[in-house]
C-alpha cells in the first residue's frame, strides 16, 4: 500500500508518498490548485511506477480549500481519507524537532493514516451540503438586514424622530414606500396630499388611506428633528430602504430553494411548525372554509335539537329533564360558536397574509 500525504493550502498543495513501512517513496514536492496541478500530482505517481490501485491519498480537513481536490480523486475513482488537523498535531508531538512546515505535515498526514488511529472526516451528500450552505447564506443576508435597519433606525432618529410612532412596524411595506419615496419631513410635509394618499393606498393595499396621510403630513409639519443636511439623511435613508427590499427578495429566493431540497429529503422534521413555510397558501385557505362550513353544520344541527326540546317543553309542561337538556344544549352551541368566530378571522387573516395585504398599524 502506498499514501499520498497532501498538505492542503489555497493555491498550492504539498504531497509526499510513503509505503506501509514508512520508507519515503516520493518527497515532497508542490502542486498548483488547479488542473495542471492535479495532472503533475498524477504525472508524479507514474514516475514513480506506482499501481493507482494501491494508492490511497490522504489530506487534511483545512478550511473549504481541499473540497475541489477530494471531489476530483473520488471522481476518478481514487480512496481519498480526510482527517481533522488535530491528528496531525498529535503525531508531531512524537518528533523532538517539532517543526510545522508544508512538506514536513505532507509526510506527517501520510504517517497518520499508516497508523491507522484516526477518525476519518467524511463529506456530507450533496443535498445536504447545499442545504447547510443555502442556510448560512441565508443567516448572513438576514445579519445584513438587521444591520442596516439598525443604520435606518439610527438617521430617522436624527432626521425625523416621530416617524416611528406613525407604524407600528416601521419596516412594513407601506413604512418602506414612504422611506424609498420621501423619508423626511421636508419632502412628507412638501408632497401633495393626493399624491401622498395614493402612495399609501397603494402600498398598504387600500388598508391605509386619508387619515394616515393627513397623520404622516402633521408629523412631518411638527417634526422636532435635525434641519441640517437634509438631502444627504434623504439619499442614505432612500439607498438603505431599496437595499432592504433587495435583501428581502433574496430571502424569500433562498427560502423556495431550501423549500425545494426539503421536499427532496425524506425527514419528519418539516411536521415541526415553524420549521419550513407551507408553499401552498390557497390549500390553507380550502382548508380553513372547510373547516369553518363543518363548524357552522354543526352549530346549526345543535341550534335544531335545542329548538326541537324546547317546543317539545312547551308542549309536554315543565320537566327537570328537559330544562337540564336544553342548558346543556345551548353550552354545547357555544363552543362550536366560538370556535367557528376563530376560524373566521384565521381565514380573513391567512387571506391577508398571502395576498399581501396584512399589515399592522
Amino acid at each position: 500500500m502506498y499514501i499520498v500525504g497532501i498538505d492542503i493550502a489555497k493555491r498550492k498543495h504539498e504531497a509526499a508518498v510513503i509505503d506501509g513501512e514508512g520508507t519515503v517513496i516520493i518527497k515532497p514536492f508542490s502542486f498548483t490548485n488547479n488542473c495542471s496541478g492535479y495532472n503533475r500530482l498524477l504525472a508524479m505517481l507514474a514516475k514513480a511506477k506506482l499501481p493507482l490501485d494501491e494508492v490511497s491519498f490522504a489530506m487534511e480537513a483545512t478550511g473549504h480549500y481541499w473540497l475541489a481536490l477530494f471531489t476530483r480523486l473520488q471522481k476518478e475513482g481514487f480512496r481519498v481519507q480526510v482527517i481533522n488537523p488535530v491528528q496531525t498535531n498529535s503525531i508531531r508531538s512524537f518528533y523532538i524537532r517539532q517543526a510545522k512546515t508544508d512538506p514536513r505535515d505532507a509526510l506527517l498526514i501520510a504517517e497518520v493514516i499508516r497508523f491507522g488511529h484516526f477518525s476519518e472526516s467524511t463529506l456530507h451528500p450533496e443535498n445536504i451540503y447545499e442545504l447547510r450552505e443555502l442556510c448560512r447564506g441565508r443567516h448572513a443576508i438576514v445579519s445584513m438586514q438587521a444591520d442596516v435597519k439598525r443604520k435606518v433606525v439610527a438617521l430617522l432618529d436624527q432626521v425625523f424622530p416621530e416617524y416611528e410612532t406613525a407604524f407600528t412596524n416601521m419596516f412594513s411595506d407601506t413604512s418602506m414606500a414612504i422611506l424609498q419615496t420621501c423619508p423626511t419631513p421636508k419632502e412628507l410635509s412638501e408632497m401633495p396630499l393626493e399624491e401622498l394618499c395614493h402612495l399609501i393606498e397603494v402600498s398598504s393595499h387600500k388598508r391605509f388611506r386619508m387619515a394616515k396621510a393627513q397623520e404622516l403630513q402633521a408629523l412631518a409639519h411638527g417634526s422636532f428633528g435635525f434641519a441640517m443636511a437634509g438631502d444627504v439623511f434623504s439619499t442614505m435613508i432612500r439607498l438603505y430602504a431599496k437595499h432592504l427590499v433587495f435583501l428581502k427578495q433574496q430571502v424569500q429566493e433562498m427560502d423556495r430553494k431550501i423549500a425545494e431540497i426539503m421536499d427532496t429529503l425524506d425527514t419528519p422534521i418539516t411536521a415541526i411548525t415553524g420549521i419550513i413555510e407551507k408553499k401552498n397558501p390557497k390549500a390553507r385557505k380550502a382548508l380553513a372554509i372547510i373547516t369553518y362550513i363543518i363548524v357552522m353544520a354543526f352549530c346549526c344541527i345543535v341550534c335544531y335539537y335545542s329548538t326541537m326540546m324546547v317546543i317539545k317543553y312547551n308542549n309536554t309542561g315543565s320537566t327537570t329533564t328537559n330544562v337540564r337538556w336544553i342548558k346543556m344544549s345551548w353550552i354545547f352551541f357555544q363552543i362550536p360558536l366560538n370556535y367557528a368566530i376563530y376560524i373566521l378571522f384565521e381565514i380573513e387573516k391567512i387571506w391577508g397574509v398571502a395576498a399581501g395585504k396584512r399589515e399592522v398599524k
